[in-house]
């Protein structure tokens, strides 16, 4: 498990919650984390499910790439 739950959100998939201790965590995704490749595969027209199967079937070892928020400034 990657240690992440995940969640469509404005047309893009998103990280909704991330479990402590796990692989995510350790290496600074944190929720709201957008993600935008899964190996070399660009995750931009794919659906949660999509990232999913994507994931799933994807050779191991992979990375993931993942955008930050934008720091809303009030």
């Amino acid at each position: 498990s990657l240690g992440v739950v995940l969640q469509d959100a404005d047309g893009k998939v998103s990280v909704k919650t991330v479990d402590r201790g796990s692989l995510a965590e350790k290496n600074g995704v944190n929720a709201g984390d957008v993600i935008v490749k899964v190996g070399a595969e660009t995750t931009a027209s794919l659906t949660k499910a999509g990232v999913i199967g994507l994931i799933k079937s994807v050779s191991r070892p992979f990375t993931m790439v993942f955008e930050k928020p934008e720091a809303v400034s009030s």
